[in-house]
């Protein structure tokens, strides 16, 4: 090893679950204590007890398990660290010494790591995770987030991720690659114009765009806006709710009344996507 990585790493040794920390906190940008536990820790854990952490619902006995002790050893010695917001539970992000870390040992996958996180979407960014979590890890299927496509494209040159229009999340599905997007609350009416219609120049022929919704009837909102929009061929949506409790397994029904019964499916056990006329 270098001096570099000496100075960095000091008597602490670093073992490779603590790397996978580290790359899971680059990947995702911020996680919570239940989603780190759940994605590293505990994989061996029942599907719903999975599902819980990854939607970040904390345990008094989760804060006494091996994963949380190892965290507060990275975090002592500032690899990565703990930010609390309001209406959160503690959250963690990488720092800018576990970046070093990765790119010391040949394993960063990003140009750069996330150091901050403003209030107003850290909620946002958790919830996103959590779906990207079961998407890969309970459906086993390859996602990749918004700011891994960011840092790849041209939009970094001139932009930010924010006014990037990037999905959420990127899935590769059997059927081809899928969009996912996180939506906690409805956008106004000339954005989601904006988007689908840069979505519908910039994505491949034949890209559907997933919805998960976390408003009450959110997925029949996005279906009546999408075909007042005339979008509707394109743009498919499902509950978080739902999404939550069926680990992932509901398909995401097409607001096009001409095919009221179209249906895409991200479960990997399919083979195929799940489409059934009307």
């Amino acid at each position: 090893m270098s001096e570099f990585w000496e100075r960095l790493s000091g008597n602490f040794r670093l073992e490779e679950r603590d790397i996978l920390v580290l790359l899971a906190l680059e990947k995702w940008g911020v996680l919570g204590l239940g989603q780190l536990d759940g994605m590293l820790f505990r994989r061996k854990a029942e599907e719903m007890e999975r599902v819980r952490l990854f939607f970040n619902e904390i345990e008094r006995k989760d804060y006494w398990r091996m994963g949380y002790k190892r965290l507060r050893s990275l975090e002592k010695r500032g690899f990565i660290r703990q930010e609390v917001y309001v209406g959160q539970r503690k959250v963690f992000l990488l720092t800018a010494r576990g970046y070093r870390v990765l790119r010391e040992l040949g394993r960063a996958r990003l140009k750069r790591p996330l150091l901050s996180l403003s209030e107003w979407w850290v909620r946002h960014e958790l919830t996103v995770s959590a779906a990207g979590l079961i998407i890969s890890e309970l459906l086993g299927r390859k996602v990749t987030t918004a700011r891994e496509r960011f840092q790849g494209s041209r939009f970094e040159v001139r932009t930010s991720l924010r006014s990037a229009e990037m999905p959420d999340l990127w899935v590769m599905n059997d059927g081809g690659p899928r969009p996912v997007e996180i939506e906690l609350q409805p956008k106004s009416k000339s954005r989601y114009k904006e988007l689908w219609n840069s979505y519908r120049r910039r994505f491949p022929e034949g890209t559907a765009v997933l919805y998960l919704t976390g408003w009450p009837r959110g997925e029949e909102w996005i279906f009546h806006l999408a075909r007042k929009l005339g979008q509707a061929y394109f743009i498919y949506a499902a509950s978080l709710d739902e999404f939550r409790r069926t680990r992932g397994q509901i398909p995401f029904a097409s607001g096009d009344e001409i095919r009221s019964r179209d249906f895409i499916s991200l479960k990997i056990s399919e083979g195929k996507e799940a489409a059934n006329g009307a």
